[in-house]
């Protein structure tokens, strides 16, 4: 049996890569099968976390250029290339099914998670349909698995999401609210179950993961803060703040978790920065800056470059503000304290449903685990 999974786990975010690394690890248990990964945008290249950091450090002299320049430079030419070329669908549709006819017969494929259902002409929408339509003309059975939607779509994407979401075996999102838009919006038939990364901790000892300290291994007295880009701010939120706005809303809410006179053996403030995106980790370098310059205080900012580091910087941290949902839902596993910045919808969603729940990372990671497990068998047997 061949399994494909399709998901965003090529990318530096290492929250995708989590998905990936667990939803693999889950088909394998469930099916024995043999899996190939396809990224989820068909042009898009493969990076790194520990390859960009590498390639390209942040110029406290100049906050914004490197990565911006980097960014941007990518957009215009793909935009160009895009004006010179096929409409995004067709592309995205006929590199798929270049792919598929490359790679041969599938028994089943499955798409996810993270949050690919959105509307507005994002590339996920058009992606999203190119998957599909190219493997049901293989009737290859589709299911998509542990995504969520920020629900903003046209009419005509909302009919477009209908045809395509109908050609699924099976849906299952990972959140209650996605789970109401999935039926009171596209009116597709879903089904529920929390984010596959909170199996990660109870699914350890099947991925190629390092010995992970225990809860009493490390006197926890660091305080853990992942900053959110500020370029990856929706244009609504570019407005409420300026940078440096932004960075007084970071220390107000740094300042609940941590006090003045909490210092580690060197005399530096109870702090660390950590982060999962190489954006992230560049705007982490300003705000380390910012803290020093303004406030006059200091902070260790975290070498990461895999899911491995970020869990082994985890491991003296007693609590985590953060904007990336991922960097909690680990936290959660490794018994840290968690204060969700709703930067995003699904960041909102998250602190509802899961900052104040007790989570028990082998008896829940090992129900979402099966949760998944029975949702791709019941597919594959039908």
């Amino acid at each position: 049996m061949r399994i494909l999974l399709v998901n965003q786990g090529h990318t530096d975010n290492l929250g995708d890569r989590a998905i990936a690394q667990v939803m693999a690890t889950v088909v394998k248990k469930a099916t024995g099968a043999d899996t190939v990964v396809m990224p989820f945008i068909p042009d898009e290249q493969p990076t790194s976390l520990a390859d960009m950091r590498t390639e390209v450090q942040p110029v406290a002299s100049t906050p914004d250029e490197l990565p911006w320049l980097r960014r941007t430079v990518w957009r215009t030419k793909r935009f160009i290339r895009d004006m010179k070329s096929e409409p995004v669908q067709e592309r995205y549709t006929r590199l798929i099914r270049e792919r598929l006819d490359a790679e041969g017969h599938f028994d089943a494929a499955i798409i996810g998670g993270g949050e690919l259902v959105k509307g507005n002409g994002h590339p996920f929408f058009h992606s999203l349909q190119a998957w599909i339509d190219a493997l049901a003309e293989r009737s290859c059975p589709v299911a998509v698995m542990g995504v969520s939607s920020d629900a903003r779509f046209t009419g005509k994407e909302t009919a477009a999401l209908r045809e395509a979401f109908a050609k699924c075996a099976t849906v299952l999102v990972r959140d209650e609210q996605t789970l109401a838009v999935m039926h009171d919006i596209l009116r597709v038939d879903a089904a529920y179950a929390p984010d596959v990364v909170f199996a990660y901790r109870y699914l350890q000892s099947c991925l190629p993961l390092g010995q992970r300290h225990g809860e009493g291994d490390v006197a926890r007295r660091m305080r853990g803060a992942c900053v959110y880009a500020y370029q990856e701010l929706s244009v609504e939120k570019k407005r409420q703040y300026t940078r440096n706005e932004y960075y007084e809303m970071w220390y107000r809410l740094i300042r609940k978790q941590i006090s003045d006179d909490e210092k580690d053996s060197a005399g530096d403030a109870n702090l660390k920065l950590l982060y999962t995106t190489y954006t992230d980790y560049c705007e982490s370098a300003r705000f380390r800056e910012w803290l020093f310059t303004e406030k006059n205080k200091r902070a260790i900012l975290a070498e990461i470059d895999s899911i491995d580091d970020y869990v082994d910087e985890l491991a003296d941290c007693r609590s985590l503000v953060s904007g990336r949902m991922h960097a909690m839902i680990l936290a959660l596993q490794y018994g840290i304290e968690v204060d969700a910045v709703p930067i995003k919808t699904k960041l909102a969603v998250f602190k509802e449903e899961w900052e104040r729940r007790q989570f028990v990372w082998n008896q829940d990671g090992k129900d979402i685990a099966d949760a998944y497990s029975r949702a791709i068998r019941d597919m594959i047997s039908r």
